[in-house]
């Protein structure tokens, strides 16, 4: 393992501006090597014995393993916290593992022949079986959705305008990059923050595809403000944005001095400006597992009642209507219940 790390370093030198996505996956393989192989030195411990089609069970059980006694100590074995720290910690092990693969991204490619160049001999038929191995976590789409309560949902559009508004926020100052993220302009990212808010509740997209979106693909289509790009699956969208959402928008994109809806780099777009928005949604009442895809769920939801479960699965670009129900449909159904005469 030791030499696998050392010869990615040489390969993939950190940055000195941000870590790279290999570095940052090496991390986690380190993080996964300590925590499966305590007190064993990385030379003593084989690539091949770590990244294993079963790496993901294992750790997951180890990460539910630290929280778990104490909740069930704190709280009672059958209570919803304990259920709560174990969807955490599953998907604090689907994270580790996934960003994991990102430090072996090529192992079919360059990454391969450059270790080859080095020395490095692997069985990279056994990588190839972990590379491939799916790694799903509590995740939302495996859920039913969660809706916020209304007081949340009240908050939220309430506080974001105070958080940032065209009368608060000075373009004047200097911004200051990466990775001096302290220094940074507190006004822009306010901004960035207030348009990933709109963005995602007004198209409905996943925050890498936000991260992605450039001033450039942001059109007028049909009188309607559109969202262009490359979603999740490499297909291109065409989002028109819901009017409101649109509004809040707009005001802004002559203002912005990047390229990116979102900022110049990518890691303040994903990491800065996501995590900011995370942090201000638990403020305001948000209790679910995956914020920021719950906000987009929001969105769903209101078109699946409002609309149709159609319009809800072409809007959300879900790959099937059964995957669109599978989320919506048992809350639905349930507020249709309740409307029921009972005498």
């Amino acid at each position: 393992m030791q030499e696998l790390i050392d010869a990615i370093e040489i390969i993939k030198p950190e940055s000195t501006v941000t870590q790279s996505h290999a570095q940052k996956g090496l991390r986690c393989v380190k993080t996964l090597a300590e925590a499966l192989y305590p007190g064993q030195s990385f030379d003593k411990i084989a690539v091949e014995a770590l990244f294993t089609p079963h790496l993901f069970q294992r750790y997951r059980d180890f990460r539910v393993g630290l929280v778990l006694p104490d909740a069930i100590k704190e709280h009672g074995k059958d209570s919803n916290e304990c259920k709560r720290v174990k969807i955490k910690a599953t998907n604090a092990a689907a994270k580790m593992v996934k960003m994991a693969k990102v430090a072996l991204w090529d192992i079919d490619g360059s990454l391969k022949t450059r270790l080859d160049d080095h020395g490095i001999k692997l069985n990279w038929l056994k990588l190839d079986e972990f590379k491939k191995q799916a790694v799903s976590g509590a995740s939302a789409n495996q859920r039913q959705y969660k809706a916020p309560s209304d007081k949340c949902i009240k908050t939220t559009f309430r506080e974001i305008e105070k958080y940032a508004s065209m009368e608060k926020c000075d373009f004047g100052k200097t911004w200051v990059r990466l990775p001096e993220y302290k220094s940074s302009k507190l006004d822009l990212l306010k901004i960035h923050v207030y348009l990933l808010f709109w963005g995602i509740v007004g198209s409905g997209c996943r925050l890498k595809e936000m991260c992605n979106q450039s001033l450039a693909d942001i059109v007028e289509i049909d009188g309607k403000l559109n969202f262009t790009g490359i979603g999740k699956n490499g297909d291109e969208y065409q989002i028109p944005i819901i009017d409101e959402a649109a509004e809040k928008i707009t005001p802004w994109l002559e203002k912005l001095p990047d390229k990116y809806l979102l900022g110049k780099t990518y890691s303040y777009r994903y990491e800065i400006v996501g995590n900011e928005l995370r942090k201000l949604m638990r403020k305001w009442g948000w209790d679910t597992v995956n914020l920021l895809h719950e906000l987009r769920a929001y969105t769903g939801f209101k078109i699946f009642t409002q609309v149709s479960p159609i319009a809800a699965q072409q809007y959300m670009r879900h790959a099937s209507i059964k995957i669109t129900e599978k989320f919506y449909v048992g809350r639905y159904m349930t507020r249709k219940a309740v409307s029921v005469k009972l005498s």
